[in-house]
């Protein structure tokens, strides 16, 4: 080769020719690489959701546990009156499961007339036929009291 880098002979050229064409090979592989690996990362990411959403529906569409038992209280004018600071209205509301969306419960930080008109003054309180029971209640506790059923 010539001082100034460039070849000098038609045999040099294909040299170069040839050492740029394999860089450019060599570069084009990497990138290729690099695609392959996104797109399957990509994919991986897209089987997780998708495993996670299917999981959520089928959580969040089965019946829960209680249903029943809690329509039930419902039908008999149960009420839970509670607050959502408060640890054992919590308790009791986990108690119930995703079933506690069936339980007539007043949210006294809201609906603060009708708790004062209840006579409110502990969290939770069920009221049933005018009587109150304050605390936290067992299932079979609720069920004794209302004659609900209560199926496991």
């Amino acid at each position: 080769m010539s001082e100034d880098n460039k070849p000098s002979s038609k045999h040099e050229r294909r040299i170069q020719d040839h050492k740029l064409d394999l860089n450019e090979s060599a570069s084009i592989k990497t990138k290729s690489k690099k695609f392959s690996k996104k797109i399957t990362i990509s994919i991986i990411a897209l089987i997780v959701l998708a495993i996670i959403a299917y999981s959520s529906i089928a959580y969040y569409t089965k019946p829960g546990k209680y249903d029943d038992f809690a329509k039930c209280l419902t039908e008999k004018s149960f009420k839970m009156y509670g607050a959502d600071w408060c640890p054992n209205c919590k308790k009791q509301k986990n108690i119930f499961g995703k079933s506690f969306k069936y339980v007539d419960y007043i949210e006294c930080t809201k609906q603060k007339e009708d708790c004062a008109q209840a006579e409110i003054t502990g969290y939770p309180t069920w009221i049933y036929n005018e009587e109150k029971y304050i605390g936290v209640q067992s299932l079979s506790r609720l069920s004794s009291v209302s004659e609900c059923a209560l199926s496991n």
